[in-house]
């Protein structure tokens, strides 16, 4: 979470909002199966995605310096791009870790 405060790096953000999103979207899950059809769902419906992804930018032009709100687009579009781009990626990787997936996300923001 230290980068959401402290990186002035645009991928390392968008990077890090997009991860952010794929376990605040599955959290409830106990592992991560890629061919489970219920898990691409809600990771795939656009609402939950793009509000997920808005709210983590949000915070991060509030409270790091390198992303004033003149950023905020411009760092949206990064993240949701990241998020697109890499979804299959994140199954795979989170699926490896089988039960420990998020376990370095955990007290996270809206992450429980």
């Amino acid at each position: 979470m230290s980068y959401l405060y402290l990186s002035d790096s645009l991928a390392s953000v968008s990077e890090l909002v997009a991860k952010l999103t794929f376990v605040r979207l599955l959290q409830r899950e106990k592992i991560i199966e890629p061919e489970n059809l219920m898990q691409r769902v809600a990771t795939h419906e656009a609402g939950p995605v793009k509000e997920s992804i808005r709210e983590y930018v949000r915070f991060v032009c509030l409270v790091n310096p390198a992303f004033p709100t003149s950023r905020e687009e411009e760092l949206y579009a990064a993240s949701y791009k990241y998020y697109c781009w890499y979804l299959d990626n994140l199954f795979e990787t989170f699926a490896f870790e089988l039960e420990d997936w998020k376990r370095g996300f955990e007290g996270c923001l809206f992450i429980g």
